[in-house]
């Protein structure tokens, strides 16, 4: 047997004390995998924050309907060059004094389901929202309003009816409103003075402010801006 010379094993010693010591520095400066463990609080590098928490839905009587363009005739609310069905809109105003969701809310039109509001976001007390059908083309909104289309078609009766809007957080009627048949065409129904509840329904060319206007869906009476007017109740 040839034993080992003492060069050897100076040698030896020397490479096992390197590696032993390269090990225990590895050990102590990568954690394993399993830290922290995976219920730690905290966000581990490389990944995102969790989302921040969603607005809340929609309650009773937050959403404020403002007016209503059930018979474009000549106006060509979309800007596509026809004047259709898709030029049909509801405006609503959110009256409520928090945040909150539209999202999943029915639109009700005489008794039918006419579709639902998606994709809305959280909408911010005292924004306007013109709710189209699904083809309608973006519409050029004024900043404080949205434009929001519907998974359906409108089809908003001229002889007037109920328009409901439904869900929410307690799933029962939010908002309500009986629309008077259409005078004639090129013109909306509208409430006296914007955003206010307690306003009567008026033919949009006889209400003063609109100075002869047809219609002012998305904006104020006087074709200002909807920010600019909106009187909350």
């Amino acid at each position: 047997v040839r034993l080992w010379t003492d060069a050897e094993v100076v040698v030896f010693r020397w490479l096992y004390g390197f590696f032993l010591v390269c090990g225990l520095c590895s050990c102590l400066s990568s954690p394993s995998l399993d830290w922290p463990p995976p219920d730690a609080p905290g966000v581990r590098l490389g990944e995102l924050p969790p989302p921040p928490l969603p607005c809340r839905k929609l309650a009773s009587g937050e959403p404020l309907l403002n007016e209503v363009l059930a018979r474009p005739g000549k106006i060509d609310l979309d800007g596509d060059g026809a004047v259709n069905g898709h030029d049909e809109a509801i405006e609503l105003i959110h009256d409520g004094d928090v945040d909150a969701t539209y999202d999943g809310v029915e639109v009700w039109v005489a008794g039918q389901l006419r579709g639902r509001i998606v994709d809305s976001g959280c909408v911010a007390p005292g924004q306007v929202l013109v709710l189209t059908g699904p083809q309608t083309a973006a519409l050029d909104v004024p900043l404080g309003t949205s434009h929001i289309r519907l998974d359906h078609a409108l089809k908003l009766p001229d002889g007037g009816g109920a328009i409901s809007l439904r869900g929410g957080l307690a799933g029962g009627e939010l908002a309500g409103l009986d629309v008077p048949p259409a005078q004639d065409s090129d013109a909306s129904w509208a409430r006296a003075l914007d955003g206010d509840r307690s306003a009567g329904w008026t033919w949009h060319p006889q209400v003063p402010e609109a100075m002869g206007q047809s219609a002012s869906i998305g904006r104020c009476l006087d074709q200002q801006p909807a920010c600019t007017c909106i009187e909350r109740s």
